[in-house]
């Protein structure tokens, strides 16, 4: 093989010491700690203000839940307040993104003045954690590190009821509520706490019900609309919003000139592979090389409109989108198991579907 001849631009570089710069250098923070002070300051007064005022049956663990927004500059992780937060006792229980219009820039590259994309951090404490961030901000002995972790803040404002609910709209004298909450399976606790305060005012959290999925458990809830901003305002809530329905159809389909493909004769390419259809079914056997139907009870009455989205989803599954050009169709990656799980009978928001379909998909999930 022939030698590979490198050629040096600008050599006479070379010719002496020269120091290559390395990384962005130190970063640059839109505040200093004074400025965060008179700013932050005012703010953890409201915060605490607030806090002080809810009632008991609002905060279990006596803890509150606020909105720290991160400046948008400091959205990589080594930027995360988690140390300043251990160390004045509070904890970060969720996040989100969120726009801000930063009162100042950190580099040429943002506009003053212009919303930009950053962090919301979800920060539950007591009373006496957040008078202890306090005095951290106005303390002249904390550490440099937890100066400049402060200064990465844009926002420190309260997690409002009007912010969580999102059932403002609903016209039914009861409302059928889908919670949010930011608790984990371990926060028996503040689980138990909500239900409590659920019936407080005059409705019931069918805790049975319950879905827990990382550090959120989400709980259906039978309340009168008219209180749901009332429910919102429980400090552990991230969001109150109408159950969902089961809705079928959409727009109506077309008819197609197109010639379908022909089925192939080929098994799934990955038959190891499991993948599962919640849908309207199937209805037929002419896919059965690679789909298996289960009907789940109370799914035995059907329509052509509910077989049509089933075939619909499971086809688009296995066979991608239609190629008009192809004489056949592609083989499929894996098989598919369809639960036929709905019906015109059965909704979403009963108990019984949404009961047998939770069990279902996490019977199918461990086998």
């Amino acid at each position: 093989m022939a030698a590979t001849n490198i050629i040096l631009g600008y050599g006479e570089t070379l010719t002496q010491p020269f120091t290559l710069k390395r990384g962005s250098g130190l970063k640059k923070y839109p505040y200093n700690i004074a400025q965060q002070r008179e700013f932050l300051g005012k703010q953890l007064d409201l915060l605490l203000h607030t806090h002080h005022a809810q009632p008991p049956a609002l905060k279990p663990r006596g803890e509150s839940v606020a909105r720290f927004t991160l400046h948008p500059a400091f959205l990589a992780k080594t930027h995360h307040p988690n140390n300043l937060l251990k160390a004045s006792g509070l904890r970060c229980v969720g996040s989100r993104s969120a726009r801000v219009v930063p009162r100042d820039v950190a580099s040429s590259r943002q506009r003053a003045g212009e919303a930009t994309f950053t962090a919301a951090l979800y920060v539950a404490g007591t009373e006496v954690a957040f008078s202890k961030l306090k005095r951290m901000l106005f303390s002249e002995e904390i550490s440099e590190t937890q100066q400049k972790a402060l200064c990465r803040f844009e926002l420190l404002e309260e997690f409002s009821a009007a912010d969580k609910n999102f059932a403002r709209n609903s016209d039914q004298a009861l409302a059928s509520l889908e919670v949010v909450l930011h608790a984990a399976v371990e926060d028996a606790d503040i689980i138990k706490a909500f239900a409590s305060y659920v019936a407080s005012l005059g409705g019931t959290a069918e805790v049975s019900r319950a879905l827990s999925v990382s550090a959120l458990t989400f709980i259906p809830v039978r309340l009168a609309a008219a209180k749901a901003q009332d429910l919102a305002a429980f400090q552990f809530v991230r969001a109150v919003r109408v159950m969902p329905s089961l809705r079928i159809g959409g727009r109506d389909m077309r008819s197609s000139s197109v010639v379908a493909p022909a089925l192939t004769e080929q098994p799934a390419i990955d038959t190891k592979l499991k993948v599962a259809v919640f849908d309207g079914g199937i209805g037929h056997t002419d896919l059965g090389r690679w789909v298996q139907e289960t009907i789940l009870p109370g799914a035995e009455t059907t329509s052509a409109a509910y077989l049509n989205h089933g075939n619909g989803v499971t086809s688009a599954l296995l066979f991608g989108p239609l190629d008009e050009d192809s004489e056949q169709f592609p083989r499929p990656y894996a098989d598919v198991h369809h639960y036929r799980c709905i019906s015109p009978s059965l909704q979403l928001s009963d108990k019984a579907t949404s009961k047998n379909l939770g069990r279902d998909a996490c019977g199918w999930v461990k086998s």
